[in-house]
């Protein structure tokens, strides 16, 4: 399950589960004191989004020590926390969390309307792997060609392929995360009788 906590002049937790489980999610929210609870409509709900005056205060603590993106929570019982803020304030609130076995990965997010950060060479790596079919399925170039091509060796420019589609992917990634929250929480609630056109 994924939940997302979006501030206000109050608090929205949007929960996106596994189909049919948003009574369930309901079910475990109710004892936190939540203002109002909606499940998007439909046979097989997935989405669920709780209103909150103020948050439950062990929620409170975890937003005031670091800015949480949203929380998945596994089968297991275990949870990954997506936050965005500095890693002397992660590494502070891990830290802090009694009897952790935390592990903290960090990285640059670039979310937003900007390109993928590539290189001049790593763009023009992956500009004449794509112009020459690299990416096409079977290859209509090999990495030897394209090294050839470039004037250097095959793991030269293996390795600047892969760290461009790293970035190329990593950002398109992050933009859509971000996006789907966004687009995610609108759709699932809008009503298509309310629908205007434009």
């Amino acid at each position: 399950m994924h939940l997302k906590f979006l501030p206000g002049k109050s608090w929205t937790l949007l929960a996106v589960s596994a189909p049919g489980t948003p009574p369930l999610v309901a079910e475990w929210l109710e004892p936190y004191g939540p203002r109002s609870i909606q499940i998007a409509p439909g046979l097989t709900p997935k989405v669920l989004r709780a209103q909150f005056g103020t948050l439950p205060e062990a929620w409170a603590k975890v937003h005031d020590a670091v800015a949480v993106q949203s929380i998945e929570l596994n089968p297991d019982g275990s949870a990954s926390m997506f936050v965005q803020d500095s890693l002397a304030r992660i590494q502070r609130f891990v830290a802090k969390v009694p009897g952790s076995r935390m592990g903290v990965r960090s990285r640059k997010t670039q979310s937003g309307p900007g390109r993928a950060r590539l290189t001049a060479r790593q763009l023009e790596a992956l500009s004449l792997a794509v112009a020459l079919g690299y990416f096409e399925t079977p290859h209509r170039v090999s990495l030897r060609d394209l090294a050839r091509r470039m004037g250097l060796s095959v793991g030269s420019v293996s390795q600047l392929i892969r760290r461009a589609q790293a970035s190329v992917v990593t950002s398109y990634m992050d933009t859509l995360s971000a996006a789907q929250w966004q687009t995610g929480e609108a759709e699932a609630f809008d009503d298509p009788l309310a629908r205007r056109p434009d």
